[in-house]
């Protein structure tokens, strides 16, 4: 006895694009066209990469959208203390730390949290 069955194709399989370097640059561009015309929305660097690589692999002719994932909102999250923090590259000095016998570290400090919390 023979049974055959057949495969039903996935429309989202079937027509889900492949992220190439030219479609990673295109889909850029239209996310940062599309961010342009929607002043109330913020979306930072690391959300943007998120929403970048959602993008890419849409069907063809899809319209640019946010994805409404719960992974684009964790991104969104981790923008969000960005703009807060010093981004003064001044500010910020590398030095070589050496905890507990290990091998050499480097970490950035900012100097004048430092300063304060030495009290010098």
């Amino acid at each position: 006895v023979f049974v055959f069955a057949v495969k039903e194709a996935r429309v989202t399989d079937a027509t889900r694009r492949r992220a190439t370097r030219g479609r990673i640059q295109q889909a850029a561009e239209d996310i940062s066209d599309f961010l342009a015309e929607r002043t109330d929305v913020r979306v930072d660097e690391i959300a943007r990469a998120h929403s970048t690589m959602t993008q890419v692999r849409q069907p063809a002719g899809a319209p640019v959208a946010l994805p409404e994932s719960a992974t684009f909102n964790q991104m969104r999250h981790l923008d969000a203390p960005l703009p807060a923090q010093d981004r003064d590259e001044a500010l910020r000095q590398a030095l070589a730390v050496w905890l507990n016998g290990s091998s050499e570290l480097q970490l950035t400090f900012n100097v004048q949290a430092l300063r304060a919390l030495l009290g010098l």
